[in-house]
């Protein structure tokens, strides 16, 4: 049912007229709505850390690389999640290794030894 709400929401929204769909302006992005920000940021959990990091694995480096990896686990170091895996069991190789913004989210490094 919700599948079917959104898509039919998108359809209505697609078949306005441009004119009439809402479009943010400038004054929009200097209300305070728009700065509000969690205290804990935005990737405030080890698991949502993970998730984004697993994602990232899996795009760059395919669904293989992906299991070799993991495990994957994350530390948080003040404001940055490093999220790691390594490729083998004794962990002794090179660890992929993704930084994650915890406030913003954003993907601050990507390392990657093969």
């Amino acid at each position: 049912m919700k599948t079917f709400t959104l898509l039919a929401l998108l359809v209505a929204t697609l078949a306005l007229p441009a004119q009439e769909r809402w479009v943010p302006d400038a004054a929009w992005f200097k209300r305070p709505h728009y700065l509000r920000r969690p205290e804990t940021g935005f990737v405030d959990k080890k698991e949502t850390a993970i998730k984004i990091g697993r994602a990232l694995i899996e795009g760059r480096l395919g669904p293989s690389q992906l299991k070799s990896d993991e495990p994957l686990d994350a530390k948080r170091f003040g404001d940055v999640w490093v999220v790691y895996g390594y490729s083998d069991v004794s962990m002794s190789g090179s660890p992929t290794i993704v930084e994650i913004s915890a406030s913003t989210g954003t993907v601050i490094n990507m390392v990657i030894e093969q």
